[in-house]
């Protein structure tokens, strides 16, 4: 089984449990480190009593070694991303069975956390080799500003109006990494880049990544348990062969 825990909290609460993250401006674009199962228990006990540390989502999956899983938590939001092709020339967009005309084209957008990751155990059993890219996708808001806001003459109905065409404004924050880690030991991925997208009205789309000076990090804590046929874990956590600190854990290239 992977257990995946996506957190959010300021950069000092962070440090105050112990995850020394790199500042904003570090070369590295993901931080990792591996807890053992006692450091991983104590490092949730001692987040519910920081301020300003969230948990927002929680998954777990079950899945067969070497296989790619991907873990969704997100929700479907409807955006407006364009003005439909019938609204440019008269007599537009119709109205149909009293529903009033729309000139715009929306589209649907999945937001919120996704994990996809490969768990392969090695050959001693005990090992496994984790390739995981947590990602965590929001919605800010539409800009509508005079300068960034573009605006369409549109038909609808078979009349002739100004309509406003507001941009998306979305946040992406993506991490990859591989490492070893030990049967129920925790892969903790962080990072200090935020990435902001904006959708272009000519359908292309534009990307900057700037500091994460302020405001909260994401970590992203990955747990897997070998398992046996009828779910009952093979190991006892607690038992592992080498101390966290020499567990190889290195961003992907």
């Amino acid at each position: 089984t992977i257990e995946a825990k996506f957190m959010e909290m300021p950069a000092d609460a962070a440090r105050k449990l112990g995850l020394d993250l790199p500042s904003p401006g570090a070369t590295s674009n993901t931080w990792t480190r591996v807890l053992t199962a006692e450091q991983m228990q104590t490092v949730l006990r001692a987040a519910g009593q920081v301020a300003g540390a969230d948990i927002l989502t929680d998954p777990k999956v079950t899945t067969l070694s070497g296989r790619q899983t991907q873990i969704q938590a997100v929700k479907i939001k409807t955006i407006v991303n364009g003005v439909k092709p019938e609204a440019l020339t008269s007599p537009g967009a119709q109205s149909t069975n009293g529903v009033p005309a729309q000139p715009y084209v929306t589209g649907q957008i999945p937001v919120g956390p996704t994990l996809d990751i490969i768990a392969y155990v090695a050959a001693d059993g005990c090992t496994i080799h984790l390739s995981a890219i947590p990602q965590v996708t929001e919605f800010l808001r539409y800009d509508t500003t005079i300068e960034t806001t573009a605006k369409r003459r549109v038909w609808v109905d078979g009349e002739e109006r100004e309509a406003v065409v507001p941009l998306p404004i979305f946040r992406t924050r993506k991490m990859a990494t591989s490492a070893d880690v030990y049967d129920g030991q925790t892969l903790v991925l962080g990072n200090p880049m935020v990435t902001m997208v904006s959708q272009q009205h000519d359908g292309q789309s534009t990307t900057n990544t700037i500091p994460e000076v302020a405001g909260k990090r994401l970590l992203v804590f990955i747990t897997p348990t070998i398992i046996d046929p009828a779910g009952n874990p093979i190991h006892a956590h607690g038992l592992e062969p080498f101390r966290a600190d020499k567990t190889r854990a290195q961003p992907s290239k």
